[in-house]
């Protein structure tokens, strides 16, 4: 289960929860609107809860669904301010979310930057070393041979 399916299906128990309906009802019968997966993972959910299981239980027979997820839900459902649980939570699924994003934008410049300067380097540090060989060849009389001949024979005009 994606962080953005978490907050979808979340939001739908927040309502259902604040709403008062119960929510093996409500999640079935708002998983009709629900797109593709996010539609299953209701109706799984709402299934669990038709047979009895208290939402932890239920939300545990849901694969990938984050243990604080479980954890903070099963405290709200004990306690009986579900509601209120589920509602602190919202802010807190998404700025993980925006976090997530940001880090993910914020790793593409660097990463982008490296590739280039690798590509550039590859390409014009074997020309640069061919024009300095040349240069001291006419200039000094001097050989550089540091390089394999391959090397050079690869990287000539």
């Amino acid at each position: 289960m994606s962080l953005d399916e978490l907050l979808a299906l979340h939001e739908e128990i927040t309502v259902l929860a604040r709403s008062g309906m119960p929510l093996a009802a409500g999640l079935l019968e708002v998983a009709t609107d629900l797109p593709g997966r996010l539609r299953g993972l209701a109706q799984q959910l709402g299934h669990h809860l038709e047979q009895g299981r208290s939402i932890d239980d239920a939300l545990a027979q849901i694969p990938n669904v984050p243990p604080f997820y479980r954890a903070v839900v099963a405290v709200g459902a004990r306690t009986g301010r579900l509601p209120a649980a589920l509602e602190g939570l919202t802010s807190n699924l998404r700025q993980w979310i925006e976090l997530r994003r940001s880090i993910g934008l914020v790793s593409f410049y660097p990463l982008l930057v490296l590739t280039l300067t690798g590509v550039l380097a590859s390409i014009l540090l074997p020309r640069v070393y061919v024009s300095l060989a040349a240069f001291d060849r006419s200039t000094f009389g001097v050989e550089i041979d540091r390089f394999p001949a391959s090397f050079l024979t690869k990287s000539s005009y």
